[in-house]
């Protein structure tokens, strides 16, 4: 803090003012304190850590003095430099804050301009001169207490017990001091100075706002056994505290959550947030509505008109999609209706293709050895005159029209040789070809898309499976 008042008041020396402070001090909590003297925050910071435990240095009001002093000074005792920016640092050969001066060229291309003159500011021994301006409100709350040598762990990871203790008892008084100022935050930090004077901080942050004693103390447990597992034997410390930073005021607004809005409302109703109607606090009955308005939302929003004119249901369309929703299901198999229930009706469906496995596999488990395509035949006719699927009348080719008998092997034989005839002359578009092949059924016409209504309806009626195609023959 600043002693310039207290300088022109008294019309003392700022050493005088310091060490009255320190025996202030000890006098008050038998703790012994060490500080800094100097033009600004940042030298007075650097000074207060060269006489420690108990002790003092002033740093003289000289140009000269102060320039020499800073830089010598090595990367990682300057405050606001990280591990990560001292790394980089050193990595480039930079080690105290002269070399700063030497490679501000270098500096300047790798680094942002913001880093470079915070660097160089500190080379030459610039800092503030303002403590505490009491502007944009607190940034972080901490409290911290000062024992005598005091073993953190034992052998293993484990807290000893005074270290537990301390962690319990720092934890309240600041949760205590969160519920006060109304403020909760995410970034817990801890503090940990050992008894060679080496100050150790690692910070956490979470995604949840931290306000109470139980998640502080289990954060900085988290976080004490850190720091011990990065180091290897037993840890000695002389002082614990912890932080929290990050703020956000309680009384802002931030997202509700669940129990919030179930249990702390004061309205006998609760409100729709789809709708917006008041519904009796019930639970079961409320999240069925809620559903129903999401479910209705839903397929309101995948209806709206925001495609081209020419991709647009009709309303007659729609009408008829929705009616499927609720009419019966027509088995693919054996003609039935059932349902509409999706479960049921594709068990059927599987029972039904089972039934008709189980025929053509007991025709295979008859021969061991390979039937002929007589014997294929003659079987495949009979299982299909019994299962009543296909008739002994003629087959018709649905790309030349020509009548077969009902024998699968030579029948699919011939549609094959069709489909590559009209496939290899389809280069050749003549005005005859061309109109044999629109006439052609709508088991190639169905996958192109028609553009006018009467031909859309054509295809609807004619469409169908290759079952019910041989269940009409």
């Amino acid at each position: 803090f600043s002693i310039c008042q207290a300088v022109v008041s008294t019309q003392s020396t700022g050493g005088n003012i310091v060490t009255e402070l320190r025996d202030a001090i000890y006098t008050a909590t038998n703790l012994t304190a060490s500080a800094g003297i100097s033009c600004n925050t940042f030298l007075s910071k650097v000074c207060s850590d060269l006489n420690k435990p108990n002790g003092q240095y002033q740093l003289p009001y000289d140009r000269e003095m102060v320039q020499d002093f800073a830089s010598n000074l090595a990367i990682t005792k300057v405050p606001g430099i990280g591990r990560v920016q001292s790394a980089l640092l050193v990595a480039l050969d930079v080690h105290k804050l002269s070399d700063v001066i030497e490679k501000r060229g270098l500096l300047w291309n790798l680094f942002t301009p913001g880093s470079v003159e915070f660097y160089l500011a500190r080379a030459l021994g610039l800092g503030g001169t303002e403590v505490c301006s009491g502007e944009g409100g607190r940034s972080s709350m901490s409290t911290e207490t000062t024992f005598s040598d005091t073993p953190v762990n034992t052998n293993g990871h484990e807290l000893t017990k005074e270290i537990t203790e301390l962690l319990h008892e720092l934890s309240e008084t600041l949760a205590q001091r969160l519920k006060a100022e109304n403020l909760t935050g995410y970034t817990m930090s801890l503090k940990l100075k050992l008894s060679s004077f080496e100050v150790l901080q690692r910070s956490k942050t979470v995604n949840f706002a931290v306000s109470l004693g139980p998640d502080i103390e289990r954060i900085g447990s988290e976080l004490l056994k850190l720091v011990i597992r990065e180091r290897s034997g037993v840890i000695s410390a002389r002082l614990l505290g912890v932080r929290l930073s990050n703020f956000v005021e309680t009384g802002s607004t931030t997202q509700r959550s669940i129990l919030s809005f179930a249990g702390k409302s004061e309205n006998k109703q609760w409100e729709c947030p789809v709708c917006g109607v008041m519904l009796p606090r019930q639970l079961v009955s409320f999240n069925k509505h809620v559903d129903m308005c999401v479910g209705t939302s839903a397929r309101e929003d995948a209806l709206e008109n925001t495609d081209p004119p020419e991709l647009q249901c009709t309303k007659q369309e729609v009408a008829e999609s929705r009616q499927l929703e609720t009419s019966d299901w027509e088995c693919p198999i054996c003609g039935k209706m059932f349902p509409p229930v999706s479960v049921s009706f594709n068990k059927h469906v599987d029972i039904c293709i089972m039934g008709k496995t189980k025929v053509h596999s007991k025709v295979k488990s008859k021969s061991p050895q390979k039937p002929t395509n007589s014997q294929i035949n003659s079987k495949l006719n009979s299982a299909t005159n019994s299962s009543g699927i296909a008739s002994t009348q003629n087959w018709s080719c649905p790309i030349c029209q020509q009548q077969f008998p009902p024998k699968l092997v030579s029948f699919n034989r011939h549609i094959d040789n069709c489909i590559s005839k009209g496939l290899s002359s389809s280069t050749e578009e003549t005005p005859e070809s061309s109109s044999k092949i629109g006439h052609v059924p709508t088991l190639l016409n169905s996958r192109k898309r028609k553009s006018s209504g009467d031909q859309n309806k054509e295809n609807k009626s004619q469409k169908g499976s290759i079952m019910k195609y041989f269940k009409a023959v």
